[in-house]
C-alpha cells in the first residue's frame, strides 16, 4: 500500500502552488510499518474558480520526508528541506509553473539526521537560512543566480525545541 500526505505548508506563487510530499510504503504484516519514506513536490495551478489543477505531479528528490518549501522572488528556484536526512534540495520553476529538479542535494546540515527543518529567504531572495534541530544551529547559504547554494556559515545557540524561522 502506499500513500502520500503534505510534506509541508504550500507556497503560493502567483497562481501557483507548490507543496512538499511525504510518501510512504507501508507493509501490513505483521504490523503496520513503513519501510521507505521518499520525498517529492508538486505544483498545482489556482483556476479562477480558486480550484487546484495539477502542473507538476510528485517530482521526486531522492531525499527523505519533506518539511518545508519555499520559491525566490520572481519564482525561478524552489528549495524544500529534508527534515528525513539533513539535506535540502532544489528545483527550477518555470513560467508555467512546473517544476524539475536541479539539484537532489543543494545543501547539507547534520548528514543522515533528523534534523534540517524550518527554512526562510531574504526579502531580495539572495540568502537562504534553515534551523537545524539536530545541531541546534541556523544554517545560511547564498543563493546563486543559477540556483546554487553556497555555504555562508552555522550560527549555533539554538534551544532543542526550536520551530518556526522568519528572515528578512
Amino acid at each position: 500500500m502506499a500513500g502520500v500526505v503534505p510534506g509541508g505548508a504550500p507556497m503560493f506563487t502567483h497562481a501557483v502552488v507548490l507543496n512538499g510530499q511525504v510518501i510512504g510504503h507501508w507493509r501490513r504484516v505483521p504490523q503496520p510499518k513503513a519501510v521507505t519514506i521518499e520525498a517529492a513536490t508538486s505544483s498545482y495551478a489556482v483556476t479562477r474558480r480558486s480550484r487546484l489543477t495539477t502542473i507538476s505531479d510528485s517530482v521526486r528528490d531522492t531525499r527523505s520526508e519533506v518539511c518545508w518549501t519555499v520559491v525566490t522572488p520572481g519564482d525561478g528556484y524552489a528549495f524544500v528541506t529534508n527534515f528525513g536526512d539533513g539535506t535540502l534540495s532544489s528545483y527550477q520553476v518555470a513560467a508555467d509553473g512546473s517544476i524539475t529538479l536541479l539539484d537532489a542535494v543543494a545543501a547539507v546540515t547534520s548528514p543522515g539526521e533528523l534534523s534540517v527543518r524550518d527554512h526562510g529567504l531574504s526579502e531580495d531572495g539572495r540568502f537562504l537560512y534553515a534551523i537545524d534541530i539536530h545541531s541546534q544551529m541556523v544554517h545560511g547559504w547564498r543563493v546563486g543566480a543559477d540556483g546554487g547554494l553556497t555555504e555562508i556559515g552555522a550560527f549555533p545557540g539554538l534551544p532543542p525545541t526550536v520551530a518556526g524561522l522568519a528572515a528578512s
